[in-house]
């Protein structure tokens, strides 16, 4: 009788070294699934990323109007769509729209002067603005900015 006590017993441990291998598996399974699952969103995510700077690069066309061209390509790299995108690729092309800007400033500096202007008058009338005005002005600036150090130091998936 004892003999049987130990096959049962020796039958219980298998079954259970048996589940817990299986749970084991069927765990390690769903992290690699996760895992690869992760891999190509993040993939298809830079990929459709690309995909719009390129579109967006190649939209200048004959009619060039630099700053609306280089506005929706800034536009696009603050974007929570950009976000997956390397920063250095992200600087780079900051600086080729930099670049291109002051480029275009210092050769048609007529089309600048009323941009200026409006500097001027924004100016003015920050100074002619109350405390509180300020204030409100001063905080929008400061979200505006957190906004942005948000957008791309945190939101990097």
């Amino acid at each position: 009788m004892e003999a049987s006590y130990y096959t049962i017993i020796g039958a219980l441990i298998g079954a259970g070294i048996t589940a817990v291998t299986a749970i084991i598996i069927y765990i390690l399974k769903n992290k690699t699934d996760e895992r690869r699952f992760k891999t190509q969103l993040t993939y298809n995510r830079i990929n459709k990323a690309k995909e719009k700077i390129f579109t967006t690069v190649n939209s200048l066309n004959n009619n060039i109007d630099v700053h609306n061209w280089s506005s929706k390509i800034t536009n696009f790299l603050s974007s929570y769509e950009a976000s997956v995108l390397p920063q250095e690729l992200i600087e780079k092309i900051q600086k080729e729209v930099t670049d291109l800007k002051k480029n275009h400033k210092e050769n048609f500096p007529d089309l600048y002067a009323y941009e200026e202007h409006l500097i001027e008058d924004a100016q003015f009338d920050y100074e002619q603005m109350g405390p509180y005005d300020r204030k409100m002005y001063d905080l929008q600036n400061y979200m505006n900015e957190m906004k942005k150090r948000i957008i791309q130091k945190w939101l990097k998936i």
